[in-house]
């Protein structure tokens, strides 16, 4: 990813506070010009990545249907394009981070709530993949 220009990235934004999207839409857009889809559940993302591509994913973590924990485990336990995808995951609250294997690779924190310093570090740092702040296995 480090050869694409910003705005050949495709971003999808999983959060089922609107308020939220449209912020984060916003930004991401005009600060980085980001080609970006949206989805209110983690249901809906998976629909959508039936069909497209995504180089970065924020997904929220609380969610109904399927919330954000349930949402990576079949991204990435599943065969689609972007199930290797880096992954922001949202939240307001401290998840109690189960270490599975493959679940939590590339997949990086960001706490509500965030400024658009967080926002601008994560993105960095996770589509080099040479962010040492992502979620690790502490078993």
């Amino acid at each position: 990813m480090d050869d694409k220009k910003d705005q050949d990235l495709r971003v999808l934004i999983i959060d089922d506070e609107s308020d939220i999207r449209d912020l984060m839409q916003d930004y991401l857009t005009l600060d980085y010009n980001f080609k970006i889809d949206t989805a209110v559940d983690g249901k809906d993302a998976l629909n959508l990545l039936n069909h497209n591509q995504y180089d970065l994913i924020f997904t929220d973590y609380h969610m109904p249907n399927v919330d954000g924990y349930e949402f990576i485990k079949m991204l990435r336990e599943g065969s689609n394009i972007s199930n290797k995808c880096p992954i922001i995951l949202i939240t307001g609250f401290s998840p109690d981070f189960i270490p599975e294997e493959n679940v939590w690779k590339d997949v990086f924190l960001l706490k509500k709530p965030f400024n658009f310093d967080n926002i601008k570090f994560l993105i960095k740092c996770s589509l080099k993949n040479k962010c040492k702040y992502s979620i690790k296995k502490t078993a």
